[in-house]
Order: structure tokens, then C-alpha cells, then sequence
């Protein structure tokens, strides 16, 4: 049995090998876990498969070691070791696949260039690594074998794991934000191998690995990507530069040795039967719908998939802006209203970082030749010429498009939010009594998952809630009304009020407005339609700072929580606390960027 040592709530780090008495404990587990594992050494598919709980995530370090390694603290690190059961199960047996064909005689050089020849074969460059689920994740690591698509961090952390369970010694290396590679060691001596560049290569050598990076390469720490070092500007006259080398404490340049083209060509003549013999394996979950994607990726299981929920919806929020700034908005009040709390929820959890993520392109849902982007930007298309409607703030400019064109524009986006909305609210009754078990409030033990499960439960029911009459007019009786609404309030009071009794409003505002005020994004582009011109950093931090310009910025421009307008008398709080508040979102922002 291995040992579950526990490293924070519902948190393990696992020492030992998995056995199926361990497989019972996990599936016993009654909240959320994070099972961490060093690596998959010793653990089977056929095991894995045995895990039924969908309540389990898996942190395989790999490479990736944030508890020995201070630049794998980083979020996005940790984020690229988190496997999903099923997924983790498909990925062994890949490894497995592999491995089965591996001759127990070849010596160490041997299994290594046969492992390195089969990723090379099997994988592709992820070009493509924007479409792929996870928005950066999936490619840079274990994840990617799932598509058949990596990047080098994923080639190279794969690379690690294949040949971690072979026993062949090795290390994952990086610089950091530009490339990733791997150093091998065998009889105590070590060899730089780049994977990456050789599946790059293939493309020219007839889809076959040709190890032009295997462990010859000279000049190997001082290529591109592999120098462990950044050129940083000493200077302190702005005229001048002068360049230090600052080097990744993190990483050790290592004393490489150096394979000759004979020993290569001797090692490679005693696998090459096998790599001829053995047929590609590719999975691809690119094609699979996105409840397929769901279940075998890595799903820090609240975050990623909650993130993904809220940016599929929010395009419904940026419609909704769109026609109520122009005055065309014909979807009934009471559906408005009802969604305004939903509104609120997806604006704070809501992935904003790019077009498709944030906007939409129209013809998804029927309407050719438009897309809208993040801003709520209209671009029409008509042949060649590419008309743009801008929407910005509160203002509108339709000069380049016809009357006619936005029209029939608005017309097919009130139909369609309509239609949405109907659907959506008909989903969160269907699926009441879920919503009901699973909506908690324990604050003082929450972590960030749990909070933002919380909160979408919470703006769903509040859907229902604030629908009264709508739920009516969609066929359910005053007395299903009712009772949907009875059993929503009822279990609101019961968890809620141990808490409310506790928190001033005071405090409670603030709260709610430091994550009002610390989207910077949002401010900044606000402040610059605001003031009709672009500004700089020195700028942005001198209004921002500046709590009588963000009190009027707000009350002119924000809405908060659907479409009420921001009023600050509203807030149980003072400018000095405003101001303070501002400050310290300041503060943070300039030490993250430093």
C-alpha cells in the first residue's frame, strides 16, 4: 500500500506505489482530492481504470517539480501537471504500448532512442496549440499525447515520463518562457536531447526521426532555447545598455559527453527492426466533442471546467450589451433581469483573454458573415470589403454599415438570446435537485475551486429565483413556481445565515468591490474611451490612484451585477477606504509586474 501524506485539505501527496486497496480509498474520497505523484512509475492502466470517482485529480510533477524548484510555483506550471483519472489511464497506455515493445537486451542507449524515435513518429508540433482545449495547457504537457499534439514542454516532459519508467536517468530542463529540453544520463555520464527540433525535422526525412539532436551536438547549451541564462540590461543611464547574464538558479548546466555518428549508427542498427515493425499510435481528442474533451482532461475539476462554462456563456452577455446600447433590445424585461445575477458571475469568472474566448463569431449560431469580438466589436462581411460597427463603452458608430444590415443584425440576435435563455433556465430546473446538494457556503474552508463552484450554483438559482413570472409564462404552475422557489430560499437561509450574522456590511462591500476594481483590463480600456485617446502605464496608475476620477469613471460608464448602473452612496464604505483599496490593487499590480 502506498502512503497518503496529506499536504493541505483534501490534498495528498502519495509515496509508494498505488495498489487496489489504494484504488478503494480513492474512490471512497467524498470531496474534491488532488492525489500528487512524483511520477507514473509502477502504475498500470488496468489499475487506473479501476477508478470510478469523478472526485480525484492527479498531479503527476514529472519535470515539473514545484516542490523542489521555485520557478515551478508558478500556477502555470503546477497547472500542467493535473491529469484526470481517464485521461491519466489513456496516457499509460500509450507508455504501455511502447514499453511492451522495448527488448529487455538493448542496453540503455538503445531504449532511449527507441522511446525518443516512437514520440518523434507519433506527435505532432501543435501549430494549432490555440484551439486546443486548454488554451496553453493541454500541448505543454503529459495532456498532449491525448491529441497528438505537443510543444517542447509537453515533448519534453513526456520524454521524461518514458523514460522515468524505463528506469533511464534523467532531467528535464528549461529556459524559461522560451524553450524546453531533456539531458539523459547513462553510465554516469550526461547527453543533451532535443526532441522538439527532431519531430521538426521529420517533415523532411519522410515522416521518420532522423536523432540529428541525440546527444552529439557540440555546441548543445549554447543553441537557441537551450542557454540557461537571460541577458538583462544593467544599466542605469537609459543611453547605454550593458548585458549581464543572470542564470536560472533552478537549472544546472551540465558537463555534457558526446555520442559519435558510429555509436549511433551501431545503437540504431540493433532497434531498427523494431521501429520499422512498430506501427504509429495517435489519439485525437481535438475532433471529440467538448463533453468527451471533459472527461480525459486534466480538469482541476472545478476550475478549468467552470472557466470553460463561463466563456462559452458570456458571448450572450456581450450580445445583450450590444443591443441594449443601441436600443434594440427586445427580449422580455423579466428574462433580463432574472439572467443579471448569472451576468455578475461570469464577469468575474469569465476567461477574457482572447477573441473567440471572450466574443463570438455569428455564424456559429446561424448568422453568416459577422463576428463580434471581445469588445462587442461587429465585423460584417461582404465579399471583399470588411465593415466594422464598433462598440465601445456607451458608445456606438454604425456609419459603415446600412440601417437595413443592423436591422436584421438585432432582429437575429434578440431571437436567438431568447431562445438561449428559454433553453438555459429549463436546464437549471431540470437539474434543481443537484444544484441543491452540491450548493454550500463554508467560506472559512473553501479553496479558490470551491468558491467558484459555490458561485455558480449560487447565480443559477438566483436565475430561478428572480423569474418568478417568467417560470409562469414557460408553462409551470404558480404552485411549481412556488415550491421551486420555497426550496431555493430555504436552503439559501439555512447556510447562510450562520455567516451573514458575522460580516458587516462594510466589510462585505469591500470584499465585493475588490474584485470589482481589480480587473485592471477592464479599467484601463474604460479610462481610454473615456478620455478618447490612449494612455501609458505612468498614466493609468496616476488615474487609477486617483479616487474621485474612479467614483465618476464608475457611476458613468459601470454596471455591476447585470445592468444596474454603479452608484459608490450605495456602498456601506468611505473614499478614504476606496482609496485604500485602490492603493493596495495598485501595489499588487506593480510587484507582479516587476
Amino acid at each position: 500500500m502506498a502512503e497518503f501524506v496529506s499536504i493541505d485539505k483534501n490534498k495528498y501527496k502519495i509515496v509508494g506505489i498505488l495498489t487496489e486497496e489504494d484504488i478503494n480509498k480513492i474512490n471512497a474520497f467524498k470531496n474534491r482530492t488532488t492525489l500528487i505523484l512524483d511520477n507514473t512509475v509502477g502504475l498500470s492502466s488496468e489499475l487506473v481504470s479501476k477508478i470510478v470517482s469523478d472526485r480525484v485529480v492527479f498531479s503527476i510533477k514529472g519535470g515539473l517539480d514545484y516542490d523542489a524548484k521555485e520557478k515551478y510555483k508558478e500556477q502555470k506550471y503546477i497547472d500542467r501537471t493535473f491529469l484526470s483519472p481517464s485521461g491519466l489511464e489513456k496516457i499509460i497506455k500509450y507508455f504501455e504500448y511502447n514499453e511492451q515493445m522495448i527488448n529487455p537486451d538493448w542496453n540503455e542507449f538503445e531504449k532511449a532512442m527507441f522511446l525518443y524515435n516512437a514520440l518523434v513518429v507519433d506527435m505532432e508540433y501543435a501549430e494549432d496549440y490555440e484551439k486546443i482545449q486548454s488554451q496553453g495547457t493541454t500541448e505543454r504537457s503529459l495532456n498532449g499525447v491525448l491529441y497528438g499534439k505537443l510543444v517542447c514542454a509537453g515533448f519534453a516532459q513526456v520524454y521524461k515520463e518514458m523514460l522515468d519508467r524505463v528506469g533511464i536517468k534523467n532531467y528535464y530542463q528549461n529556459q524559461k518562457d522560451v524553450h524546453a529540453f531533456n539531458v539523459i544520463e547513462i553510465d554516469g555520464k550526461k547527453y543533451g536531447v532535443d526532441i522538439t527540433w527532431d519531430n521538426n525535422d521529420k517533415k523532411n526525412n519522410n515522416g521518420k526521426c532522423g536523432f540529428g539532436r541525440f546527444g552529439h551536438d557540440p555546441e548543445f547549451y549554447t543553441r537557441h532555447g537551450h542557454q540557461l541564462y537571460m541577458e538583462v540590461d544593467v544599466s542605469d543611464d537609459f543611453e547605454i545598455t550593458i548585458l549581464e547574464k543572470v542564470y536560472d538558479n533552478d537549472e544546472e548546466v551540465y558537463d555534457l559527453s558526446l555520442l559519435s555518428m558510429e555509436q549511433l549508427n551501431e545503437y540504431y542498427s540493433h532497434i531498427v527492426s523494431s521501429v520499422s515493425a512498430r506501427r504509429p499510435f495517435r489519439y485525437n481528442l481535438q475532433d471529440q466533442p467538448l463533453e468527451i474533451k471533459n472527461k480525459y482532461l486534466p480538469v482541476d475539476t472545478v476550475d478549468l471546467i467552470l472557466k470553460q462554462e463561463a466563456t462559452q456563456e458570456y458571448p450572450i452577455v456581450v450580445i445583450l450589451d450590444f443591443l441594449k446600447k443601441r436600443n434594440a433590445l427586445q427580449v422580455n424585461p423579466q428574462l433580463i433581469e432574472a439572467f443579471s445575477s448569472r451576468k455578475g458571475y461570469l464577469l468575474d469568472i469569465g476567461d477574457s483573454n482572447g477573441k473567440y474566448r471572450y466574443g463570438l463569431d455569428l455564424s456559429l449560431i446561424g448568422i453568416d458573415n459577422y463576428e463580434m469580438d471581445r469588445g462587442g466589436n461587429i465585423t460584417f462581411e461582404n465579399g471583399n470589403e470588411r465593415r466594422h460597427d464598433a462598440i465601445w463603452g456607451v458608445g456606438v458608430n454604425n456609419s459603415n454599415m446600412t440601417q437595413e444590415e443592423l436591422n436584421t443584425l438585432c432582429n437575429r440576435l434578440n431571437q436567438y438570446v431568447t431562445q438561449y435563455l428559454n433553453n438555459y433556465i429549463s436546464d437549471i430546473i431540470k437539474n434543481l435537485d443537484t444544484l441543491l446538494t452540491n450548493y454550500e457556503y463554508k467560506p472559512d474552508e473553501w479553496d479558490t475551486n470551491r468558491a467558484i463552484e459555490n458561485g455558480n450554483i449560487y447565480s443559477k438559482l438566483a436565475i430561478l429565483v428572480n423569474s418568478r413570472d417568467y417560470l409562469i409564462q414557460l408553462g409551470l404552475s404558480k404552485q411549481e413556481v412556488d415550491n421551486i422557489i420555497q426550496r431555493i430560499t430555504s436552503k439559501y437561509n439555512e447556510i447562510h445565515k450562520p455567516y451573514e450574522s458575522n460580516i458587516s456590511k462594510k466589510d462585505n462591500d469591500l470584499d465585493f468591490l475588490s474584485a470589482v476594481f481589480d480587473d485592471l483590463n477592464m479599467v484601463w480600456q474604460t479610462i481610454e474611451y473615456d478620455l478618447q485617446k490612449q494612455i501609458t502605464e505612468e498614466e493609468f496608475i496616476s488615474l487609477y490612484s486617483n479616487v474621485d476620477y474612479m467614483i465618476n469613471l464608475f457611476e458613468k460608464y459601470i454596471t455591476i451585477a447585470g445592468d444596474k448602473n454603479f452608484k459608490f452612496d450605495e456602498y456601506g464604505i468611505s473614499k478614504e477606504d476606496l482609496q485604500q483599496l485602490l492603493n493596495k490593487v495598485i501595489q499588487d499590480y506593480q510587484k507582479k509586474d516587476r
